[in-house]
């Protein structure tokens, strides 16, 4: 439905692509380092959740460039074992690289709905936001299921819908409003797609259930975010316009509306930066569950 500002919040029209293993992982990579700063909140709560432990064989689903796989070998240490899956060449060439010298790492480029993993291997698998992007939700989370001994756990980070996340949300309705005011019709993405579509807890349970797992919980959390970490206006100008729900909405747009928008950001970012980054609040759920 369109609202005043001339573009609608409608979760039936095209959906955003999100291409971990195209142009998403490029633009991802090239702001690999500012996004794990942005995350090390999520990061310490996932880590103190999950409790890992010397000697775990740990899976780290949706690794990325492995800042957490790294954390987590750091923690099992050479008695353990850490997997990292991820689909994007890309972002595992950089992982490889940076582990060059931890022997308890293995990184794999694998799909977890699909690749054919050894059953019963690990005793815990993490990730920071890499389950919400499968194709069959149900499926991945089987196949999961599948390659964790009996009584695994699961501990994920996911964020809760869009617009409970200042981080994600408000940058995106200022885009919108921006583009709509050169002409443009604008249909935002839905609140509850793409990143955010384990936002629910009743969704949560009901695919995690419907795969086998036990013993689900989702315990909210909502926390103070530096913006690309802590730096300056224009690090948070430049994240928000590569990555994430709003350059979904500047691709194939003309410069010169990017770069209205990108003043609007600076303007609304000042006023955000405490002195040490751009301060903006975001909701996530670190889900739990037993295999």
């Amino acid at each position: 439905m369109a609202d005043d500002a001339g573009f609608s919040n409608s979760s039936t029209g095209s959906a955003p692509i999100w291409d971990w293993a195209g142009e998403n992982a490029r633009r991802w990579a090239s702001q690999a380092d500012r996004l794990d700063a942005q995350l090390a909140p999520v990061s310490e709560i996932l880590f103190r959740s999950a409790a890992l432990y010397s000697g775990a064989t740990v899976l780290d689903i949706g690794c990325g460039r492995g800042a957490t796989t790294r954390e987590a070998a750091g923690i099992v240490g050479l008695a353990g074992t850490v997997v990292g899956l991820d689909i994007s060449d890309a972002l595992l060439s950089e992982a490889r690289t940076a582990a060059t010298d931890i022997a308890n790492i293995e990184f794999v480029l694998a799909d977890a709905q699909t690749y054919s993993f050894e059953p019963q291997q690990f005793e815990i698998a993490i990730s920071r936001f890499g389950v919400m992007f499968f194709a069959d939700s149900v499926a991945a989370f089987k196949n999961l299921h599948g390659a964790m001994r009996s009584g695994g756990r699961l501990f994920a980070a996911v964020w809760q819908p869009r617009d409970r996340s200042e981080l994600m949300d408000a940058p995106l309705q200022l885009g919108a409003r921006i583009i709509a005011e050169h002409g443009h019709v604008v249909e935002l993405p839905a609140a509850n797609g793409g990143p955010f579509s384990l936002g629910e807890f009743e969704t949560i349970e009901r695919v995690l259930g419907a795969a086998g797992w036990s013993n689900i919980t989702a315990t909210p959390h909502e926390l103070s975010f530096y913006n690309g970490g802590p730096g300056t206006v224009d690090d948070a100008v430049v994240l928000a316009l590569t990555i994430g729900p709003l350059r979904l909405l500047l691709n194939e747009l003309p410069a010169e509306v990017e770069a209205a928008v990108r003043a609007a950001l600076v303007e609304d970012f000042t006023k955000r930066h405490d002195g040490t980054g751009v301060v903006l609040r975001g909701s996530i759920f670190i889900v739990s569950a037993t295999a």
